[in-house]
């Protein structure tokens, strides 16, 4: 009488479905892992290139600086860092012929520049201190936005300068004098 078998079936048994939402699952499991990934790595590519412009952005100022210099003196610290006074035309706030002077400081270890009409000496007298614009530059030298150590040596011919700056290591770091190493041209020394 009832014929209970079904000519041509097309529906989906229990245990495809099953099995099409487990793959379904494991593939949205495998994307989310994906996107996590892709995130860190954004962010970490992000961290490098904000390093760079900022490395580049005090490279160019030092190169300006430099290029546009009418004297240049190296001189060593106490703590045995180089101090680069210049008397340049290259002005941030265009004064003109301004006095520069790129130094580390110490107790913050970043590079400084300072820029004034008149002679800088270090420290700044507290009276003087309106008169010179500080502009402070965190470098990120393999992981190290601390600097240790800041170099400057001239070239015999008196036509470059080679920049060395190490980063400062902290507690049970094992990184062995590495610096940063830059040569960058003078127009005139």
């Amino acid at each position: 009488m009832f014929n209970l078998k079904l000519k041509n079936s097309r529906a989906f048994t229990l245990i495809e479905v099953m099995l099409s939402i487990f793959l379904l699952g494991m593939i949205i499991a495998y994307l989310y892992g994906t996107l996590g990934e892709l995130s860190k790595s954004n962010e970490v590519l992000q961290k490098r290139e904000e390093n760079l412009i900022k490395e580049e952005r005090f490279i160019n100022l030092l190169r300006r600086d430099l290029f546009e210099a009418r004297e240049v003196y190296i001189t060593e610290t106490v703590s045995k860092n180089s101090l680069l006074s210049i008397k340049t035309k290259n002005s941030l706030y265009n004064s003109g012929l301004t006095n520069v002077v790129w130094f580390l400081n110490i107790e913050e270890a970043k590079l400084v520049r300072a820029e004034s009409l008149q002679t800088i000496t270090l420290p700044v007298a507290l009276e003087k201190e309106h008169l010179v614009h500080f502009e402070s530059f965190y470098l990120m030298i393999d992981g190290i936005d601390k600097i240790e150590n800041f170099k400057i040596y001239a070239s015999s011919d008196k036509k470059s300068i080679l920049l060395a700056i190490k980063p400062l290591l902290g507690m049970g770091m094992n990184i062995s004098d590495k610096y940063y190493i830059r040569s960058l041209p003078i127009a005139q020394f």
